[in-house]
């Protein structure tokens, strides 16, 4: 018997009407049958033209429509309706490839110990035209926690099984802007994820995207990310493969200053102190690098990204790394 299960695809909407029609129809043009459409309304405010779209297609889809509350509240309602077997998630300005799911679900039934396959992909512009692409080369299988931060899942590329969730959750609805990272860390802390060289889906960029509308809010989010991860994670999650066979506290120090660091690459201050703060509470050292960090964030975030560099350019000395405090 041919393993033919049903996918559910989801797709969060909130004043789409540019892009929901292209959306919608790339999944109905999959050349894989078995799957559901469900369009959820998150409360658009455009004078009905995402609703009029989702009802065109009549009884081809399932349209749902709610009060406005965040895409993890839509996609939400949208795991809840579904009735497939596999999960994916499509947001209303990407598209599928015509093949996607096919090639998930033709991995998933070679190699069955993965639950979740995601993929490469390209970025498009709001006409649809092709101006770049992510290509995922240094790795092929995300099985560690610290991959989700060098290697990018793109929220529209992932499919996974429905029973993944009964261990890791639904989307955290106070998470309004990361809800994406913060759920592929849950599953990966469970789950290996399956990483496809081939391009799976169009990403499109354009102004009227959340994230490029209210940066304040995006901030935010990733200031409760990393908040979350210190308050909900056994962070020995983190530790490199060759850390287990160590028993100090050093490790969680420095993988608490570790994630500092990525919150500060992705320019999130306060989620990067309260790094540093919980990597200095670990290991009380009155050098501890951590607290060094911790300092320098008062001074501003431009100033200790340009001493970061310097210090990953061996500037290691702590006479040093006082005198830098001056810059």
């Amino acid at each position: 018997m041919k393993f033919k299960p049903k996918v559910s695809v989801v797709i969060p909407v909130y004043n789409g009407s540019d892009y929901l029609r292209e959306a919608v129809d790339s999944v109905l043009n999959q050349t894989y049958e078995n799957i559901e459409v469900i369009v959820i309304n998150d409360g658009s405010t455009d004078g009905g033209k995402t609703e009029k779209i989702a009802y065109s297609y009549g009884k081809t889809i399932r349209y749902y429509k709610k009060n406005n509350g965040g895409v993890s509240s839509a996609l939400n309602l949208g795991i809840q309706k579904m009735k497939g077997e596999y999960f994916s998630w499509l947001s209303h300005d990407d598209v599928f490839y015509p093949y996607k799911i096919q090639k998930q679900l033709d991995y998933i039934i070679n190699n069955p110990k993965y639950s979740a396959v995601t993929g490469n992909f390209d970025y498009i512009n709001k006409s649809g035209k092709i101006v770049g692409e992510y290509r995922n080369t240094s790795k092929v299988v995300l099985d560690e926690a610290r991959d989700i931060f060098k290697i990018w899942i793109n929220g529209s590329a992932i499919l996974f099984h429905k029973n993944c969730f009964k261990k890791i959750g639904l989307f955290d609805i106070k998470n309004k802007t990361t809800q994406d990272a913060e759920m592929w860390l849950r599953l990966i802390s469970k789950y290996p994820i399956y990483f496809l060289k081939d391009k799976l889906i169009k990403s499109r960029h354009h102004n009227k995207q959340g994230s490029r509308m209210n940066y304040p809010a995006l901030t935010a989010g990733l200031d409760y990310f990393y908040e979350y991860i210190i308050n909900n994670y056994d962070i020995s999650i983190f530790f490199p493969k060759q850390w287990k066979i160590l028993f100090n506290n050093n490790r969680y120090a420095l993988t608490y200053e570790w994630l500092g660091d990525q919150a500060l690459l992705r320019r999130s201050l306060e989620g990067a102190k309260k790094c540093y703060s919980k990597a200095s509470e670990v290991n009380r050292s009155l050098l501890n690098l951590s607290k060094f960090k911790l300092i320098l964030c008062s001074h501003g975030l431009d100033k200790i990204l340009v001493t970061l560099l310097l210090i990953k350019n061996n500037y290691s000395n702590t006479k040093k790394r006082m005198v830098l405090l001056t810059y």
